[in-house]
């Protein structure tokens, strides 16, 4: 059973980098992530369905550590869908309090399970035969309903759990996305800043692309908060450019047979020059 899981969540995560590396935006990545991850879940139902577990022990690693591995994904992207499809279209101040409020509704959430969840964190077993077990006997310390479950490839405990790890996963995706959120009405403008022309990017869009790209990498930006396409937006504001995908570069670099940086390689150079003018 192990060795059947492992692989699957393996290919699921592979499957995964490559969309991150492929989609347009968020809205494109969280929905083509979702029916991924769906399909992962939908060959590990069809085999644990037909697999009969050697003892409860391997029961309850199933439904307490395996089976949430995948599902706290397609929730947390199911959530992601409904995040960006419902997110305003007017100013940074809107967006900030629109993730405002769905932060304050997640944490609402985890605050009225989180006797169940400190339960999975501190690592008790005492309840395990009544939390991952199907069919088990119900204890009255963490009441949910069965109404709405596949027993056979189900604990409504076992989801609940995994809810709660997409729950943690979205609450620290919100907090990037509003750390990175600037409302530019509220950056203060002095008389020097008002008047000053636009700085213009006059390379290659591939040698800024690099260069964003290792930034991102060495987390140089706010400690690699808001990622990588945060990044590519303040720059486009700045220079007043459009850089397109980001992850299309990144498979370009990836490709070059003559190495991944020349544009990088090329401004170490150029320093290097400058250095020994300097000193001769």
């Amino acid at each position: 059973m192990e060795k059947f899981t492992t692989s699957l969540i393996t290919e699921m995560t592979v499957e995964l980098q490559k969309i991150a590396i492929s989609a347009e935006n968020q809205l494109q990545l969280a929905e083509q992530s979702f029916y991924e991850v769906e399909g992962a879940m939908t060959k590990l139902k069809e085999y644990i369905t037909s697999y009969a577990f050697k003892n409860i022990e391997e029961e309850i690693k199933f439904f307490k550590e395996l089976k949430p591995e995948f599902q706290k994904e397609l929730i947390f992207y199911e959530e992601i869908l409904y995040i960006e499809s419902g997110k305003p279209v007017g100013s940074e101040k809107a967006r900030k309090r629109y993730l405002e409020q769905l932060l304050n509704r997640i944490q609402g959430y985890c605050d009225k399970n989180k006797y169940f969840y400190n339960y999975y964190r501190s690592g008790e077993t005492a309840y395990d035969k009544h939390y991952f077990v199907r069919n088990a006997i119900r204890i009255p310390l963490v009441p949910v309903s069965y109404s709405d479950i596949d027993s056979s490839f189900s604990t409504p405990y076992s989801y609940k759990l995994a809810k709660l790890q997409a729950m943690d996963k979205l609450m620290n995706h919100i907090k990037s996305s509003l750390k990175a959120t600037i409302d530019i009405s509220e950056i203060p403008t002095t008389g020097q800043n008002k008047n000053r022309r636009r700085r213009v990017w006059t390379g290659p869009k591939s040698a800024l692309k690099e260069l964003i790209l290792a930034m991102d990498a060495k987390g140089w930006v706010s400690h690699g908060e808001g990622g990588v396409k945060q990044l590519v937006i303040d720059f486009e504001e700045f220079f007043g450019t459009d850089l397109g995908n980001i992850y299309r570069e990144l498979l370009a670099m990836a490709l070059r047979k003559k190495g991944y940086t020349p544009h990088l390689d090329g401004l170490k150079e150029a320093l290097e020059i400058r250095i020994k003018e300097k000193h001769e």
